[in-house]
């Protein structure tokens, strides 16, 4: 078997056999309530996990990774692209349970549901 993962941390020493259960302590027991700041000049953005930090650097970068096949319009993030693929498919995945009203997005549901109160 492989050589199990110790806690570098002072005074831990815990050991792992598999790499998700050290990462899973190590974020749990040593980083809790630590948070991440973005380190762009004049954001100043927290954020608790690392993947929501590397995310959000995106905002920052300009790069938009993810591109509609239909009419070449770009994203950010994945799951926009896959909403806006919903305007040419006519897809409707969300309905609301008081009327049926059927729609897009979480967003329209949402505000739907608050114009019925």
């Amino acid at each position: 078997p492989p050589e199990p993962l110790t806690c570098p941390y002072s005074g831990c020493g815990q050991e792992f056999s598999a790499l998700s259960e050290f990462q899973t302590h190590l974020s749990l027991v040593h980083r809790r309530g630590r948070s991440q700041v973005c380190p762009q000049p004049g954001c100043g953005k927290r954020f608790y996990l690392a993947k929501h930090l590397r995310r959000h650097m995106g905002v920052h970068s300009g790069v938009r990774e993810f591109t509609c096949d239909t009419c070449g319009k770009s994203f950010k993030r994945k799951n926009h692209l896959e909403v806006h693929r919903r305007t040419h498919t006519g897809e409707t995945p969300l309905q609301c349970e008081v009327c049926g009203y059927r729609c897009r997005q979480r967003a329209s549901l949402t505000w739907h549901m608050r114009r019925l109160g």
